[in-house]
């Protein structure tokens, strides 16, 4: 039995073992928080929640090796499937390593192709409209591994960074569907009540009942937006127009948390509504 430490705002993935662990499926960790109802639940018992084993502990292998790094930041948390280790960075690019040695398994996008970065802002800036990157947790879908992150697709809204939800291979990193686009931004001027700042950024999407649910919020309040819940169908990524809840009228209640499952329900919490206006939207479920 293994369990990760991710180091927040840090550019190496750290990996902290018990010699001897067991590597088996019953490991995994495969969605934020463990599992869609967000326990953050241990399967089993192991060495490593046994304090005295705790002195023993030391790092197995940390990815990127050495200081360099590997552009950005994490700020995501890792997920675990089948001995591969998944995670996005700031930097635009999705990793798979292999849990056992850190071993670059596969990047995307490939070096070759342009990093998940789109042109409104600064390159890594989390409050930028659409150049965050990959900055939430990815989560499974049967041997699909499905994360959200920003389109630099020039013919979609200008390659500015609208987002999306992609969906990969787990063992080759093939891209299998990318969604509709979820997220829309199409301008890059700060407090543009006509433009659209949307991000998917923190929000970790919720595979649930063959759909993925994930919340749209936005950047810096600048200005604020309205919040979204949407929903894309798990095989396809085709937006399911009949799902559709949104936190106001016109502005406010961003879904920057990540949505849960309860039986048939879902479950987020929304944002603030007032963004300096006297009368509040209606409704308004911020």
């Amino acid at each position: 039995m293994f369990r990760f430490r991710m180091m927040s705002f840090s550019a190496a993935v750290i990996i902290c073992a018990i010699a001897n662990a067991a590597w088996a499926d019953a490991d995994d960790w495969p969605n934020y928080r463990h599992d869609t109802h967000r326990s953050g639940a241990q399967r089993e018992a192991s060495a490593l929640s046994d304090p005295a084993k705790v002195p023993g502990l030391a790092v197995r292998w940390q990815w990127p090796p050495g200081a360099a790094g590997e552009g950005g930041s994490f700020y995501a948390s890792p997920i675990v499937i089948e001995d591969r280790v998944f995670i996005g960075s700031n930097s635009g690019r999705f990793y798979a390593l292999d849990a056992k040695t850190g071993t670059l398994l596969w990047q995307f996008p490939p070096l070759a192709q342009p990093p998940l970065i789109g042109s409104c802002g600064a390159a890594g800036d989390v409050q930028s409209f659409g150049a965050y990157g990959v900055m939430s947790s990815a989560s499974q879908h049967g041997k699909l591994v499905i994360f959200g992150a920003p389109d630099p697709d020039p013919t979609v809204d200008g390659g500015r960074g609208s987002g999306r939800l992609y969906a990969l291979e787990q063992v080759t990193g093939k891209l299998v569907w990318k969604s509709d686009v979820l997220a829309r931004v199409n301008g890059c001027t700060g407090g543009a009540s006509f433009e659209q700042h949307e991000r998917l950024a923190y929000s970790s999407p919720l595979v649930h009942d063959g759909k993925v649910y994930v919340g749209v919020h936005d950047a810096a309040d600048d200005p604020i937006q309205n919040g979204k819940l949407l929903a894309v169908n798990a095989d396809t990524g085709a937006l399911i127009p009949k799902f559709s809840f949104l936190a106001t009228s016109n502005r406010g209640g961003g879904i920057w948390n990540s949505p849960a499952a309860n039986g048939d329900g879902v479950l987020f919490t929304t944002g603030n509504t007032a963004d300096g206006v006297v009368t509040e939207p209606v409704p308004n479920r911020g």
